[in-house]
């Protein structure tokens, strides 16, 4: 039977996901190689998919190809995957939608939300006003929450409500720590001349681990699967603990508002998106090609830029742009399409989304005030 389960990836010691700038001699600048993180799905897969084919007797530089349900390099074969997502205490944590700002007094947070209220026209639509998303009052010195949720308080936020919320941040989950090294010439055991590099690798604090629902396959493979991978670049490497997906991880959704023939609703990506060709009409007007409706305003990330390594080319793969995960759009839809949109709640739009890209969460908003 072919279950879905949830991988959890534990690092033993730091990690290391180059963050796609340049990385030969003589490039890169003095501040070092960034590293990525939370790891993007292409990280995540690529371990994933190795750890299977050892399971299956598959060994690197064998001259094997892998399983054919395990794909090539340039597909995923059979696999279904969700994520990847951050878990605290084996609870999953989910990206802030985008539209939230935090006013922070001492030891108090107080939370807002962005909407569309003003409106303008610009060039790149001088046929009609668009609008832009603002505070309803001038709060000086809020600043975007940038954090993660908890299911309970992901639920909270896609039905309006931002009391007793507790966003987790970055350095309540990860440290960061800046490593210098040095090439070795494997013939004298030497050091080379010349040859210093700096890497900013990922510690992650205690119960925080990387987290993946993996499907398509028999629950065997699952279980013969490796129990420690390399995970990432420069060797790390991490263990793998499993259990079944329920299928019970999404946030609850939120009734949405009705009025005069229209449905107000807001739709956020859980994991970046990827719209290959189409990233410039979504990031312009949104992604109407998969959600039925008109985009009123969008509050999007800035958009990243994921590459990876090719191991049967062994060469880099070319960037690719992605919208961020917590990007956010305000739709307004006809009434008649209620069902349809309740029922992308936990879907995922755009391309390539077996691996994980593009999942999104429907929420609550009231209009334009």
């Amino acid at each position: 039977m072919k279950k879905a389960f949830w991988w959890n990836f534990r690092p033993l010691d730091t990690l290391f996901i180059s963050d796609g700038t340049p990385f030969q001699a003589g490039e890169g600048g003095l501040r070092g190689q960034g590293s990525l993180f939370p790891p993007p799905i292409n990280t995540c897969q690529g371990a994933i998919r190795t750890a299977l084919a050892y399971g299956q007797g598959w060994a690197p530089y064998s001259g094997v190809d892998l399983p054919k349900e395990l794909g090539s390099n340039k597909h995923i074969g059979d696999l279904i995957l969700r994520g990847p997502f951050l878990s605290y205490e084996d609870e999953l944590l989910f990206p802030a939608p985008n539209h939230i700002l935090a006013e922070r007094a001492g030891d108090k947070t107080t939370y807002h939300f962005l909407e569309p209220i003003m409106k303008y026209r610009c060039d790149l639509h001088p046929e009609e006003d668009r609008c832009l998303p603002g505070l309803k009052n001038n709060i000086p010195g809020v600043k975007p929450v940038a954090g993660w949720l908890n299911k309970n308080d992901l639920t909270k936020v896609l039905a309006g409500n931002l009391e007793q919320i507790t966003p987790y941040q970055a350095e309540d989950l990860w440290a960061r720590e800046n490593r210098i090294g040095i090439e070795i010439n494997r013939e004298t055991r030497a050091a080379k001349e010349q040859m210093l590099y700096s890497t900013f690798h990922i510690r992650v604090k205690n119960n925080v681990s990387i987290s993946v629902s993996v499907g398509g396959l028999p629950e065997s493979w699952h279980d013969d699967a490796a129990a420690y991978i390399n995970f990432g670049g420069e060797g790390r490497v991490a263990s793998i603990e499993k259990r079944i997906d329920n299928d019970n991880h999404l946030p609850t959704l939120a009734e949405l508002k009705r009025g005069n023939g229209k449905i107000l609703f807001t739709v956020s990506l859980l994991t970046h998106g990827n719209f290959s060709c189409d990233t410039k009409e979504v990031v312009l007007n949104g992604p109407t090609k998969w959600i039925k409706g008109k985009t009123i305003t969008a509050c999007l990330g800035k958009a990243i830029q994921i590459g990876g390594w090719d191991t049967i080319e062994k060469e880099s793969r070319a960037l690719m742009p992605l919208i961020p995960a917590g990007s956010t759009w305000f739709f307004e839809a006809d009434e008649e399409y209620l069902s349809d949109i309740e029922k992308l709640h936990g879907s995922s739009i755009g391309y390539h989304t077996n691996m994980g890209y593009g999942q999104i969460v429907i929420g609550r908003w009231e209009g334009i005030k």
